[in-house]
């Protein structure tokens, strides 16, 4: 009877959905507001549509269940689906934390919530498939959001800033809704279902693909800013060293046209590469240490190259864009640190075979 509820609330979850969210219904004060007195507005909703249509002859999967059994369906049911309110996510998610240590599986009230969080995971699942399903519909559920607000704006309604065309960005933000509620849950069911552990690494992987789009995205939008110096490119041809492993400067470089390659000591081990749009050098120029790696033209260049304080006093009044190429540097520091320790094992391994 639980796997027959998670399966109606699943296909109910989100019947008669008409694009709008909660927060539009209750603001507008829309009938389904009026109707569910601004609770789960969507959610009731759903559930209530659902099961009119299971009351239909040609529709009822549940005729044949007894009085107890179907009440019992029907009480799961509406438990599961409501539970997926995002209003309440973080409220049950606290519940549910603390419930997993202790969780019983001959306890009825935990394998209700647990009906419950597996409902929920499947609600948010979109990053859990491959990349190239998952993109598309976050391209669409942004244009959905997009839509609301434009409603909204017209309407004089309040917006909120993840869903205005004019401030939301998609990468930002599903790198901090991954981070925030779908890894955290997924996680938390994994453990109580060890088999979910390979949708985690899924999720991961589609993570790591949004992180690399959004600091791309912000990488360009650095640049812009960054362009408003009008300062004179310098051309490289392809091969030329741009930056040298272990000098000390304190220029910044962004790459206005081209490729360039983030080489290792030895010249010919590539650990990255880079196009237009990207910036290197920060990690000398803000942390005021030695550079940590070769940069070489790929292709022919042509980069922008700012001392620090310039790019502070472009910078000024965008503290965003600063905490960015902070984050860059600890990020970068990390990865030369990780490739440092990889070259000491390799080199102890070697020592080693060769003894």
């Amino acid at each position: 009877l639980e796997r027959l509820s998670v399966m109606v609330a699943t296909i109910i979850h989100d019947l008669d959905h008409r694009g709008l969210n909660n927060n539009y219904h209750i603001n507008s004060r829309s009938d389904l507001a009026i109707n569910y007195n601004d609770q789960s507005v969507l959610e009731n909703h759903h559930c209530a549509t659902g099961f009119r249509i299971l009351q239909r002859p040609r529709c009822n999967i549940l005729q044949h269940l007894s009085l107890e059994d179907y009440k019992f369906v029907r009480k799961t049911v509406i438990a599961c689906v409501l539970s997926t309110d995002m209003g309440k996510h973080f409220s049950q998610r606290s519940q549910w934390r603390a419930g997993v240590a202790e969780f019983n599986p001959e306890d009825a009230t935990h394998r209700e919530w647990l009906c419950r969080m597996m409902v929920c995971c499947s609600d948010i699942s979109n990053e859990v498939r491959p990349w190239w399903v998952s993109r598309p519909w976050a391209t669409n559920l942004m244009e959905e959001f997009f839509a609301q607000s434009d409603r909204e704006k017209i309407e004089g309604l309040p917006v909120m800033s993840f869903m205005d065309r004019d401030q939301a960005q998609l990468e930002a933000g599903q790198v901090g809704f991954i981070e925030n509620i779908l890894r955290p849950l997924w996680q938390e069911a994994a453990e109580l279902l060890p088999e979910l552990q390979p949708f985690i690494e899924r999720i991961n992987e589609n993570l790591a693909h949004w992180v690399m789009f959004m600091q791309h995205k912000r990488s360009q939008i650095l640049l812009h800013v960054v362009e408003e110096s009008h300062k004179p490119g310098i051309s490289f041809n392809a091969g030329d060293v741009i930056v040298r492993m272990g000098e000390i400067s304190s220029k910044m470089y962004f790459l206005r046209a081209g490729t360039v390659e983030v080489r290792a000591e030895d010249m010919t081990t590539v650990w990255d590469t880079m196009g237009q749009g990207a910036f290197f050098g920060e990690v000398g120029a803000f942390k005021g240490i030695p550079r940590t790696a070769n940069i070489v033209a790929k292709t022919q260049c042509e980069i922008l190259v700012v001392g620090r304080d310039d790019v502070l006093e472009l910078l000024d009044g965008y503290p965003n864009h600063v905490r960015f190429i902070e984050d860059i540097c600890t990020e970068r520091l990390e990865k030369h640190a990780k490739r440092q320790e990889a070259a000491e094992l390799a080199e102890h391994d070697l020592i080693e075979f060769a003894g």
